[in-house]
């Protein structure tokens, strides 16, 4: 962008990726949360695939995102939506059926916090911004989760400058907000697909 010093015009070129000892610190955040939620919510997740299980429905269902650098890989959620009765709206009122996904961050395909995950079939509904939101791992939360955003420009927006400006802090705030916001749940969120951008009025959660 550009700017004086002194009498002098520059030129900054603003950083698009997340690099050196940023990049450090995420990775260590990333690695222990996944490995202290997985310890901690392995029993959830095989109640969870037990009950699935007893209403006929297939625990796990894959899903195929866009990656660091445009590679696609899979990852898995426990298959709440197809789940019959009480089953579904517990799993997700729970939170459960997000945790799957840490193995992805384990074996380096995601991020704890960062860009909203985009659908590999969803590519070209967000070409304007892949170039930018490329350069990062997507993440299991972000700011698109705890900020409301009224468009998909504004969320896009929201996450390049998550991007540009980031610090280990941005990252602790963001897990802060969803803690903050987890405990008081049921005051009027809806879950958002992802892709999708929720209502002006209302708050974007994973799904």
């Amino acid at each position: 962008k550009p700017h004086q010093l002194g009498f002098i015009p520059m030129m900054t070129v603003e950083r698009v990726r997340i690099v050196g000892f940023d990049r450090v610190l995420k990775s260590v955040l990333d690695y222990g949360i996944a490995l202290l939620a997985l310890l901690l919510g392995a029993p959830l997740v095989l109640l969870a695939v037990a009950a699935l299980r007893a209403t006929g429905v297939r625990p796990f269902r894959p899903v195929r995102l866009l990656g660091r650098e445009g590679i696609v890989f899979t990852t898995v959620v426990l298959n709440s939506a197809g789940a019959l009765g009480r089953v579904g709206p517990v799993l997700r009122r729970l939170r459960v059926d997000w945790l799957p996904e840490l193995v992805s961050v384990l074996r380096g395909h995601m991020s704890v916090v960062g860009p909203r995950p985009i659908q590999a079939d969803k590519r070209r509904d967000h070409a304007a911004w892949l170039p930018g939101l490329l350069t990062v791992k997507p993440g299991l939360t972000g700011t698109w989760a705890v900020r409301k955003t009224a468009s998909l420009d504004e969320e896009m927006e929201l996450s390049l400058f998550y991007i540009r400006n980031y610090t280990i802090w941005l990252d602790l705030e963001v897990l802060v907000r969803m803690a903050l916001r987890r405990l008081t749940a049921g005051n009027g969120a809806v879950e958002v697909r992802r892709g999708e951008v929720a209502p002006r009025e209302r708050v974007t959660v994973h799904r």
